[in-house]
C-alpha cells in the first residue's frame, strides 16, 4: 500500500504545481488591467495556496499589493515569506529593505537588510548603493555613505549615475576635495544627463 501510495502521489503533486503555474500565469495577465486587480491577486492567492514554495508567485503578489499604501504590512510578508523559503533570495531583501526605507522609524531594519544583502553577495551594487542613499543626510555617517557609494562605482563603474552624483555632493562639502567632487558630477551627468537640471529633483 505504500509503494502504491506514493506512485500515485507524485502525479497530484505534479499536477497542484501546474494548476498553481496557471493560476500565477493568470494572475499577472489579469494584474496588467487595473480594474481586475482583485481577481489577479485571487488568483496569486489560489497559486499559493496550492504550491505555497513558489517565491516568485509572492514577489508577484507583493508587485500588486505595493500598488496600495494601505496593504504595506501584507506586501512586507510577502518578502519575509520569500526569504523563509529562500534565504538566499536577494531581490527579496533588496524589496523588504526598500519598503522599510520608506517608513522613517525603521531606517535601521532597512540597514540590518541590507548588509544582509551584502553578506549573501558582496558584488551586489544595489546593496551598496541602498546602503549610500539610507545614510546620505545623517552626517555622523558621511564616510560611510561615501564608502558605500565608491564601492558601487568599483563594482559598476557605468550604471549607477547616481552615486557618482550623491558621492559628488557629499564631497563638495569638503573645499578641498571640490575637484574631485567636479570630475565625479561629470561622470554622473556623462551617464544621466538629467542630472544636470538643476530643475530636477535628484533626492531619489
Amino acid at each position: 500500500m505504500l509503494r502504491q501510495k506514493g506512485i500515485f502521489c507524485k502525479p497530484i503533486k505534479a499536477k497542484r504545481n501546474h494548476d498553481a503555474l496557471a493560476y500565477h500565469g493568470l494572475g499577472n495577465l489579469l494584474a496588467k488591467d487595473e480594474k481586475r486587480r482583485a481577481e489577479a491577486e485571487a488568483c496569486y492567492h489560489k497559486a499559493i495556496e496550492l504550491n505555497p514554495n513558489l517565491t516568485f508567485v509572492y514577489l508577484d503578489l507583493a508587485n500588486l499589493l505595493a500598488k496600495d499604501e494601505a496593504r504595506r504590512n501584507e506586501e512586507e510578508a510577502c518578502y519575509r515569506r520569500i526569504i523563509e523559503i529562500d534565504p538566499t533570495n536577494t531581490e527579496a531583501y533588496y524589496r523588504l529593505g526598500n519598503l522599510l526605507a520608506e517608513d522613517g522609524i525603521r531606517a535601521g531594519e532597512a540597514e540590518a537588510t541590507y548588509r544582509t544583502m551584502i553578506e549573501i553577495d558582496p558584488s551586489d551594487a544595489d546593496a551598496y548603493y541602498s546602503l549610500g542613499n539610507l545614510l546620505f543626510d545623517d552626517k555622523t555617517r558621511a564616510a560611510e555613505a561615501k564608502a558605500f557609494y565608491r564601492k558601487v562605482i568599483e563594482l559598476d563603474p557605468d550604471f549607477y549615475a547616481g552615486a557618482y552624483y550623491n558621492l559628488s555632493l557629499l564631497l563638495a562639502e569638503d573645499e578641498a576635495r571640490s575637484g574631485e567632487a567636479e570630475t565625479l558630477r561629470r561622470k554622473a551627468i556623462e551617464l544621466d544627463p538629467s542630472l544636470g537640471d538643476d530643475n530636477v529633483d535628484h533626492s531619489e
